[in-house]
């Protein structure tokens, strides 16, 4: 959906209200327009910034905060993989491959992270997928795909810490399939993981995972 600033700044509560709203109560939020129909919607900037990072809203010209769900950095401290978790991808292969070129492309217009080898896309908890180009070469390149894979599975039954909302704890496992697959301490099976997978991890291998942060190329 396209959406339009108006330049309006407000308090009042969120009518967005993702997981990671910052105005479930009355706080600052933003006035914006759904095209074409010049739907009025009141958001906070986190919303907002979630919903460009979903592939559901763009917005021509917007640029938003660069960060990642995940990263690993080589042992020289160079940033070689950027990681995005999402939830819930669609059922379908094609549709799943349309859904993840939708949000990747959205984060490279709206400058959402910044340029490194390597880009993954988790469809939680079951498809991933691989970009190889710097994100400033554009977002042609087709990725690498794994659909239904069981990758995650081994760390999916682990127990959640108390409180932790679903998206993070999602993260978390993520992040900890990351962590052992670049360190060697529980490399992917042969029959789960394909060769652009292992290639991956022996590229990044010693590298160093970090979550939920700002990234620094």
């Amino acid at each position: 959906m396209r959406i339009e600033p108006s330049g309006v700044v407000l308090t009042g509560v969120c009518e967005v209200q993702t997981a990671v709203c910052q105005a479930l109560k009355p706080a600052a939020i933003t006035a914006v327009w759904a095209v074409p129909a010049r739907t009025q919607i009141n958001v906070c900037r986190a919303c907002l910034e979630e919903k460009v990072r979903d592939g559901e809203w763009e917005i021509p010209g917007a640029r938003i905060q660069q960060r990642a769900d995940a990263a690993v950095y080589s042992a020289d401290g160079e940033l070689m993989l950027v990681v995005e978790v999402k939830s819930n991808p669609p059922a379908g292969r094609e549709a799943a491959t349309l859904w993840a070129e939708k949000i990747h492309r959205n984060l490279i217009v709206h400058a959402g992270v910044p340029g490194a080898p390597y880009f993954m896309l988790v469809g939680y908890p079951r498809s991933f997928f691989l970009w190889r180009q710097p994100f400033h070469a554009g977002p042609s390149g087709e990725p690498d795909e794994i659909h239904f894979g069981p990758l995650l599975e081994p760390y999916c039954g682990e127990i959640a810490l108390p409180g932790t909302e679903e998206g993070y704890e999602q993260e978390r496992i993520v992040s900890r399939w990351l962590e052992e697959s670049v360190h060697g301490d529980h490399p992917s099976a042969p029959d789960a993981a394909p060769a652009w997978l292992q290639r991956l991890f022996n590229e990044l291998s010693g590298g160093t995972v970090v979550r939920q942060t700002p990234v620094f190329a």
